[in-house]
């Protein structure tokens, strides 16, 4: 066969796919997805999905592409619904006072073309109201978490490429890896928060932290109105900024290649290192160093950057 016959007939067979998957699409209203699976097409519907469960102590939550909401609600049970495209790839399995939910259809459901605005898909998980939970595991990929009202000894958060926001939360200890994700945690309560994130956005607002164990690369933190206790933070291609924040105990900050603003600091010793950057404390430029050395303080926080400057106002 001619070698430019060849490529114009594998062009026109691959536009002639690409049609009948259009009109394929269209007959189904183009609100739907076409999909290959398991050898053949199917078309994807957004169908709404309703689960009741028996309290539990232990909930376990793995998803992808679906941002997902816990509350709590008045019900006695614990109820999982909302509208997904593939509700046969949705897993909600109790085993004793363990509760698994999964929904990670991309891992299933093959290869999909979208037609026209497709509704976004959700998923909520209601607890009854002032339960308290042992330990709330949740993982995310590309998708979300809001987290509202949730009572817990223990909360581990995984989130790749999304976001996490967490309100009015009482918890013991607080775990978070996060990549590529913008973190928010507001009227958040517990005694010891760890967080390592890379490429991410962290937000505290009227929150108490606890013990902050803080890892950071190339991220951003804003913590404000928040309150950490003997504290470790280290950061490196990133910048930390403190609003009206207090800090007690011994606190300890390392920034590599990034900067440190903070503001409304009170009742505090600080000595403060900028190798090749500056030291500003309160209007004034002390060079590459600061100690106020001449009062006591029960608190204290030491903070070494390198590569960036130290401003507090």
């Amino acid at each position: 066969m001619h070698k430019g016959f060849r490529f114009v007939l594998t062009g026109f067979i691959v536009i002639s796919f690409g049609v009948i998957i259009m009109i394929v699409g269209l007959a189904h209203g183009g609100q739907n997805n076409l999909g290959w699976h398991n050898g053949h097409f199917e078309v994807s519907q957004i169908k709404s999905v309703h689960h009741y469960v028996k309290s539990v102590t232990k909930i376990d939550v793995e998803t992808a592409n679906v941002p997902v909401t816990f509350q709590t609600g008045t019900q006695q049970s614990i109820e999982i619904k909302g509208r997904i495209t593939n509700p046969n790839f949705l897993h909600v399995k109790r085993n004793g006072k363990q509760l698994k939910i999964r929904y990670v259809p991309n891992q299933e459901k093959g290869y999909e073309v979208g037609f026209g605005k497709h509704e976004p898909e959700k998923l909520i998980i209601s607890v009854p109201k002032n339960k308290k939970l042992t330990e709330y595991r949740q993982s995310s990929m590309y998708g979300a978490m809001n987290i509202a009202s949730l009572r817990a000894n223990r909360v581990t958060l995984t989130a790749t490429a999304a976001d996490i926001q967490i309100n009015n939360t009482q918890l013991q200890n607080l775990s978070v890896a996060a990549h590529d994700s913008k973190m928010s945690l507001n009227n958040l309560q517990a005694n010891q928060t760890t967080v390592n994130s890379s490429d991410s956005n962290i937000n505290t607002n009227n929150s108490q932290l606890g013990r902050l164990m803080l890892s950071a690369d190339s991220s951003k933190t804003i913590l404000q109105k928040t309150t950490i206790d003997a504290s470790a933070i280290q950061v490196n291609k990133g910048s930390v900024k403190l609003v009206n924040s207090q800090l007690t105990g011994h606190n300890i900050m390392t920034i590599m290649d990034g900067s440190l603003k903070a503001s409304g600091l009170t009742n505090i010793g600080l000595q403060m290192q900028a190798s090749d950057g500056r030291v500003k404390v309160y209007g004034t430029n002390y060079g590459n160093s600061y100690l106020n050395s001449s009062q006591s303080f029960d608190n204290q926080f030491n903070v070494d950057v390198s590569d960036g400057n130290i401003t507090i106002k």
